[in-house]
């Protein structure tokens, strides 16, 4: 949204848009209500999606959380929680070039640098397939659109099924 809103004041300077350069707004303002409530829906289920995901991925990648490393597990915590509430405003703004552009190739680079791009790689696939349980359906499918676009910057097809 707001780099779309940036094109549209860059293109129309000095004369007024056409409808066809509104119709995003006009997109926009029809999805908003549906866009606010699965984000008000985020803010109270994240504790929740995020705890389902440690679960599951420490059941099925027990390496990704070695026993005994408490900060790593904190580190993955914070890390998972400043990506979802990110994701949550594009999702909200309907602006996930912004995210992408402006914080996930930024994270991406520095999740490489560390080595555990793979951890998340599966942290935004499990957050993907458990927010429609967690957030309802019609919520869940708008945020996992945002947390597939998350995933595909970390590039991992050897891990898809």
């Amino acid at each position: 949204m707001l780099s779309q809103i940036q094109t549209l004041v860059r293109d129309a300077e000095g004369r007024y848009a056409t409808d066809a350069e509104l119709q995003f707004l006009e997109d926009y303002a029809k999805d908003f209500p549906s866009r606010l409530r699965a984000y008000q829906n985020l803010r109270k289920q994240e504790r929740p999606l995020i705890q389902k995901a440690y679960n599951q991925l420490k059941a099925e990648h027990p390496e990704l959380f070695p026993a005994g490393q408490k900060e790593a597990v904190r580190k993955w915590q914070r890390d998972t929680i400043w990506v979802l509430r990110s994701s949550g405003v594009a999702m909200l703004l309907d602006d996930v070039d912004t995210l992408r552009d402006r914080m996930m190739l930024w994270f991406q680079t520095i999740m490489r640098a560390f080595g555990v791009h793979k951890t998340c790689y599966l942290t935004y696939s499990v957050l993907k397939s458990l927010a429609p349980q967690v957030m309802g359906p019609e919520d869940g499918a708008l945020l996992a659109e945002v947390l597939e676009g998350n995933r595909e910057l970390f590039d991992l097809p050897e891990l898809e099924a």
